[in-house]
């Protein structure tokens, strides 16, 4: 408890023991990250959403006025300038949906440029009364069924790579854009699954990192078949970042002693935020809290 909110623990991939570094710097790498992840709780799909206006949306934004607003309780979705979600994914693939929406998965798409040079997968954590994330969440002790996990790793990583492919040919995305996959809590757990098991295709990238918040330690490692992960993990970053005191930082504690974080493909970097000096391990747990801990301190001169 005597870690510094201004001071961020950095445990490297490979190594046990945490290194010291200002928060501000690992912050700026994650803000954004951190924004979608917050907003899978507040956003929904609809059909009737008018598609975005990439231009109006790519307009630049001072980092210090999306730290001004940022309210870790808001109903409103957090700002995040410089982005735009694919308004039209899955809603096109009414088969997709259907299956995602069966088992309360939900998940967001978001581009940065014009052509895009970053496109980031998003997906929501558990949602208190929605019974499906709760299964997801217990899939250790319910073995062989379909959940979350099984859409994401055998459905939805085939519908996202050909729509990626598709961008790709009409020049909507750049020929090497970088893939991220991000999400918090069961959403965290679902990223790093994603990562494994984007089905190998030559004319779209691998992805190359991960930003899970303060993760599930369920991460489908071995849902997917060993072929396909082990190409999908070479030079995969893993960032499981977290604030100090949540309630599955216990869990992914325990689970390390048996299963070490590994040094390389994937590397599997451990960040470790203090913003809240509560010793509630559920409220430690909140994303919007995260969030906004991260946005402030990324602002910082």
């Amino acid at each position: 408890m005597s870690q510094r909110s201004d001071i961020v623990k950095v445990r490297d991939p490979g190594n046990r023991i945490y290194r010291d570094e200002p928060a501000s710097g690992k912050a700026r790498q994650e803000w954004e990250f951190a924004i979608m992840s917050e907003n899978a709780y507040r956003d929904h799909w609809t059909k009737e959403k008018p598609v975005a206006n990439p231009q109006l949306s790519l307009v630049a934004v001072p980092i210090d006025q999306v730290a001004a607003g940022c309210v870790a309780n808001s109903d409103d979705p957090l700002p995040l300038p410089g982005w735009f979600r694919w308004s039209d994914f899955p809603e096109e693939d009414p088969a997709l949906e259907t299956d995602a929406n069966r088992q309360q998965l939900f998940f967001e798409v978001w581009q940065k440029g014009l052509p895009g040079e970053i496109v980031a997968i998003v997906f929501r954590g558990t949602v208190p009364n929605k019974w499906q994330t709760w299964a997801a969440d217990l899939r250790w002790l319910i073995p062989l069924h379909e959940d979350q996990y099984t859409i994401a790793a055998e459905k939805l990583a085939i519908g996202f790579a050909k729509v990626v492919s598709e961008r790709i040919a009409n020049g909507s995305l750049i020929k090497n854009v970088q893939l991220v996959s991000v999400g918090h809590s069961l959403g965290g757990g679902l990223a790093q699954e994603f990562a494994y098991a984007l089905p190998g295709k030559p004319d779209v990238p691998r992805i190359t990192e991960v930003y899970a918040f303060n993760p599930s330690p369920i991460t489908g490692y071995h849902s997917v078949p060993s072929a396909q992960r082990d190409i999908n993990t070479k030079m995969l970053t893993i960032y499981r970042i977290f604030e100090h005191g949540e309630i599955l930082a216990y869990v992914r504690l325990l689970t390390s002693y048996v299963i070490p974080p590994s040094a390389t493909d994937p590397a599997i970097s451990e960040i470790r935020y203090n913003f809240d000096s509560s010793l509630d391990g559920i409220v430690n747990h909140s994303m919007g809290r995260l969030a906004c801990g991260i946005v402030k301190a990324a602002a910082k001169k």
